[in-house]
């Protein structure tokens, strides 16, 4: 399974963004997850417990982010994609 964690993962792809070649100012506020922390454990939990009862062998858990954004939405998803080239993140205008 993957879980990806740290305090400030959009100040990363702010400074992604920045290094391009055509540098922009980013603005956003505070994201809000559709799933805390302890449902996503619970979660995982109970996605072992299928695989043991063989219901299951495999699952995709994630969360969603939402936060309202100003800037280049293509330069800002270029960013998510250089740090984490996951095959489930999608960009939809």
């Amino acid at each position: 399974m993957y879980y990806y964690s740290t305090d400030n993962r959009l100040a990363e792809i702010e400074k992604l963004v920045k290094q391009s070649s055509n540098p922009e100012t980013l603005a956003y506020d505070q994201p809000k997850v559709s799933v805390k922390k302890r449902q996503f454990e619970e979660s995982v939990e109970k996605a072992k417990d299928y695989i043991i009862s063989g219901d299951i062998f495999q699952v995709v858990l994630s969360k969603r982010y939402d936060f309202r954004f100003e800037g280049n939405l293509m330069a800002f998803y270029r960013s998510l994609r250089e740090i984490n080239p996951s095959p489930y993140m999608y960009y939809f205008k």
